[in-house]
């Protein structure tokens, strides 16, 4: 009998987690508003009872989905590892290891999407939803905005722990600040990622060029 209930708890899984996957698709190519339990229903060929057997609505599902796919996706420990305040890495190193690890992580997004991202204008479109679910979450979801603060303030301040880092070993200039130019690095994503989604979606080529320009500047 266990191993019939670990057999069914299982598929059980399975079923739940192909639900998050097709609501994430879904929330990737269209707005909140336009995403159904009937989309989901189609996409997977599941039934409704199926779907609410594992969330209670569509408000549930999201934020499931949300805490899934959004929220560790932004999280800097969940994309480049917990361990990298433990790694002994120059500010320039850990410039080329997060660009490599946020590219890294935009074309997961992309391919799990299924945008095709040879097209430009397709690419910018699923980067506008991503980025207006982001800036909304707060919106749908109570508590949610605290929850990104929260997680911008954790990308300030490993910025700004290699930052302290560099000037300790002569890397930067020693009256760098700290504090500031953490915002500033954070903020060159966050700002050329806005831009991008408006055009033809994130560029992280260009990003890394603003970084080595801030890098230069403050360099020793």
């Amino acid at each position: 009998m266990t191993g019939e209930t670990n057999k069914n708890r299982a598929k059980g899984n399975a079923t739940k987690e192909r639900i998050y996957e097709e609501a994430f698709r879904l929330f990737m190519n269209m707005p909140y508003e336009l995403v159904t339990v009937r989309e989901i229903e189609k996409g997977l060929d599941v039934t409704r009872g199926a779907i609410f057997h594992h969330v209670k609505d569509k408000h549930e599902l999201f934020e499931a989905v949300i805490d899934k796919y959004f929220l560790k996706s932004q999280n800097i420990y969940e994309i480049i590892g917990d361990d990298i305040l433990d790694k002994d890495l120059t500010l320039l190193e850990f410039i080329n290891v997060y660009v490599s690890a946020i590219e890294k992580k935009i074309n997961n997004l992309y391919a799990f999407a299924g945008v095709n991202t040879a097209d430009n204008k397709l690419t910018a479109k699923s980067d506008r939803f991503y980025l207006s679910l982001l800036l909304n979450i707060g919106y749908y979801l109570d508590g949610y905005d605290e929850k990104m603060d929260n997680i911008f303030r954790m990308d300030t301040n490993t910025w700004s722990f290699y930052i302290q880092k560099a000037i300790e070993r002569g890397e930067v200039k020693p009256n760098t600040n700290v504090k500031l130019f953490g915002e500033i690095f954070t903020s060159i994503y966050l700002g050329k990622g806005f831009l991008g989604s408006l055009s033809n979606g994130i560029d992280m080529k260009s990003t890394k060029e603003l970084f080595m320009e801030i890098y230069n500047k403050i360099k020793a």
